[in-house]
């Protein structure tokens, strides 16, 4: 398969707009599931169109963003902006099964459970800010590369 390499430049000024085309496009269809919603389509239905739209749309963005090159499956052949780097590393952390998970047992658990949430986000700060640079420093990929040096 041939590489395609694109412009550091091109790359990083496209970036906005594919961000902006990806929010827009969610919030459109968003918009339409409650026009279908009002309408009278049941909730089962919008259920499906909402994964099958989900589905549809990580499909799309990996057939795209295909590569063979290792540096660039891993961390985007480092032309990732830091902006756009911590947008998916907070969207990563406020995923659906932890906001679902934590926002379930606060309410299961009460007040209490909340030291669970402070435990869950100073170990990410932590783990982002203490580990992240280290790795960065090695080169390494992923833990396991960085722990076996």
């Amino acid at each position: 398969m041939a590489e395609k390499f694109i412009n550091r430049k091109d790359f990083i000024n496209n970036l906005p707009r594919i961000y902006g085309t990806y929010t827009g496009g969610f919030l459109i269809f968003i918009i339409l599931m409650a026009i279908a919603e009002q309408a009278g389509m049941t909730a089962k239905t919008i259920g499906i169109l909402f994964v099958a739209f989900t589905v549809a749309i990580y499909a799309l963005i990996g057939w795209i963003s295909r590569t063979v090159q290792v540096d660039a499956y891993y961390v985007a052949g480092r032309q990732v902006p830091t902006v756009f780097n911590g947008m998916a590393t907070a969207a990563d952390w406020m995923s659906g099964a932890s906001f679902v998970a934590m926002a379930g047992g606060i309410y299961f658990g009460g007040y209490t459970y909340m030291a669970f949430l402070v435990g869950w986000t100073g170990g990410y700060v932590l783990v982002s800010s203490l580990m992240a640079p280290y790795l960065r420093k090695f080169g390494c990929l992923r833990m396991k590369y960085f722990l076996a040096q």
